[in-house]
């Protein structure tokens, strides 16, 4: 009898740690979404390696299979696995279907990082977050330009004549970020209740929209 309570009392410890190593591994992901929206605005590089880190967790931890209802019986599963196909097939009719068309169709992998937030369940882990760590990251950034601007931080871009992108190596796509984080605080500046939440979100966007006068790419003032 004392073997069999230790061999139930082994199993069902197994069984929890099994169960914490799940949760811990949900969780993990969900932080290192976070951290992957925060570096967002400081270049592709940084955030395709958390990018990578989130897959190899998600797929090894089990997350995948787990959750897998969560984005299989997601609305917007079919129309974004359309988008790829569609990608793919383009390079039939592309001009240049081994160079630029190859390499576009192959940035289709990205969709795989919506499947694994989908699979993070946002009942738990508030998509909210997400949305504030990246516009933390962007003020981040905008504040090492402007320090770029005063000669105080080196300029780690080559394209342009000024550099003032922060960490961003390009700058239409951090013009287009910029656009995107001036329209999302104004969207929290509107819903906000209080004075000082309001202050916060309208000096956000006036941080982002002098970084948008100060970049040379014209990306952004057409979004806008």
């Amino acid at each position: 009898m004392l073997l069999l309570s230790m061999l139930c009392f082994d199993k069902n410890e197994r069984l929890n740690n099994r169960a914490k190593i799940r949760f811990s591994s949900g969780r993990l992901i969900y932080y290192l979404f976070c951290g992957a929206f925060f570096v967002m605005p400081m270049g592709t590089s940084p955030f395709t390696l958390l990018g990578g880190c989130i897959l190899i967790i998600w797929l090894f931890s089990g997350e995948f299979l787990k959750h897998r209802e969560r984005y299989l019986e997601a609305v917007w599963l079919y129309p974004v696995l359309a988008i790829i196909v569609l990608n793919w097939l383009g390079l039939i009719w592309s001009t240049d279907p081994f160079g630029l068309g190859l390499k576009y169709a192959k940035k289709t992998h990205y969709w795989l990082y919506a499947l694994a937030l989908a699979s993070t369940g946002f009942s738990k882990n508030p998509s909210e977050n997400l949305i504030k760590a990246f516009l933390v990251g962007l003020l981040f950034n905008a504040l090492v330009a402007y320090l770029q601007v005063g000669n105080i931080v080196p300029r780690f871009t080559e394209w342009g004549s000024t550099g003032y992108t922060g960490f961003y190596g390009g700058y239409n796509t951090l013009a287009m970020l910029l656009v995107l984080g001036m329209m999302t605080a104004s969207f929290y500046f509107r819903v906000a209740v209080s004075k000082r939440e309001r202050l916060i979100y309208a000096s956000l966007m006036l941080v982002y929209f002098i970084h948008l006068m100060i970049l040379e790419g014209r990306v952004g003032w057409t979004q806008g």
